[in-house]
Protein backbone atom coordinates (compact mmCIF):
# COMPACT_ATOMS: atom_id res chain seq x y z
CA UNK A 1 0.00 0.00 0.00
CA UNK A 2 1.16 3.48 -0.66
CA UNK A 3 0.88 4.46 2.73
CA UNK A 4 3.91 2.05 3.96
CA UNK A 5 6.25 3.73 1.28
CA UNK A 6 6.21 7.25 3.00
CA UNK A 7 4.13 7.88 6.09
CA UNK A 8 2.03 11.10 5.68
CA UNK A 9 1.57 14.11 8.41
CA UNK A 10 -2.64 13.66 8.01
CA UNK A 11 -5.05 11.41 6.10
CA UNK A 12 -8.25 12.76 4.62
CA UNK A 13 -10.27 10.13 2.47
CA UNK A 14 -13.50 10.70 0.75
CA UNK A 15 -15.43 7.73 1.96
CA UNK A 16 -16.35 6.46 -1.35
CA UNK A 17 -13.08 6.69 -3.72
CA UNK A 18 -13.30 6.12 -7.23
CA UNK A 19 -13.55 2.91 -9.16
CA UNK A 20 -14.78 1.36 -6.03
CA UNK A 21 -12.10 2.28 -3.21
CA UNK A 22 -13.31 2.30 0.23
CA UNK A 23 -11.86 5.12 2.05
CA UNK A 24 -13.02 3.64 5.23
CA UNK A 25 -10.46 0.85 4.60
CA UNK A 26 -7.93 3.39 3.51
CA UNK A 27 -8.04 5.24 6.82
CA UNK A 28 -8.11 1.82 8.77
CA UNK A 29 -4.87 1.04 7.07
CA UNK A 30 -3.68 5.05 7.92
CA UNK A 31 -4.93 4.44 11.67
CA UNK A 32 -2.72 0.88 11.75
CA UNK A 33 0.60 3.24 11.06
CA UNK A 34 -0.02 6.04 13.57
CA UNK A 35 -1.66 8.45 10.53
CA UNK A 36 -4.20 11.02 12.03
CA UNK A 37 -7.15 10.23 9.55
CA UNK A 38 -10.39 12.52 8.96
CA UNK A 39 -13.16 10.71 6.28
CA UNK A 40 -15.39 12.86 4.59
CA UNK A 41 -18.42 12.37 2.10
CA UNK A 42 -21.54 14.01 0.31
CA UNK A 43 -23.23 11.11 1.45
CA UNK A 44 -23.30 11.08 5.15
CA UNK A 45 -25.72 7.98 5.34
CA UNK A 46 -22.99 6.00 4.24
CA UNK A 47 -20.77 6.54 6.60
CA UNK A 48 -23.55 5.21 9.24
CA UNK A 49 -23.28 2.04 7.42
CA UNK A 50 -19.15 1.43 7.90
CA UNK A 51 -17.18 0.46 10.20
CA UNK A 52 -15.11 3.76 10.87
CA UNK A 53 -13.94 2.60 14.24
CA UNK A 54 -14.66 6.47 15.51
CA UNK A 55 -12.58 8.36 13.25
CA UNK A 56 -13.51 11.72 12.70
CA UNK A 57 -16.11 12.44 9.60
CA UNK A 58 -17.29 15.91 7.89
CA UNK A 59 -20.35 15.74 5.31
CA UNK A 60 -19.43 17.53 2.67
CA UNK A 61 -20.93 20.06 1.74
CA UNK A 62 -18.50 21.78 4.67
CA UNK A 63 -17.06 24.76 5.19
CA UNK A 64 -13.63 26.01 5.10
CA UNK A 65 -13.32 26.62 8.93
CA UNK A 66 -15.23 23.46 9.84
CA UNK A 67 -11.98 21.87 7.67
CA UNK A 68 -9.55 23.77 9.43
CA UNK A 69 -9.94 23.00 12.88
CA UNK A 70 -11.03 19.25 12.10
CA UNK A 71 -7.55 18.99 10.86
CA UNK A 72 -5.84 21.65 13.68
CA UNK A 73 -8.05 18.56 16.10
CA UNK A 74 -6.27 15.96 14.64
CA UNK A 75 -2.48 17.14 14.55
CA UNK A 76 -2.84 18.37 18.06
CA UNK A 77 -3.55 14.95 19.09
CA UNK A 78 -0.69 13.40 17.18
Amino acid sequence: MLLNASQPDLLIANVLLPGGGDGARLAEEACRIDVPTLLISGHPEVIAKQETQGLPFLAKPFRLAELQQAIRTLLEQK
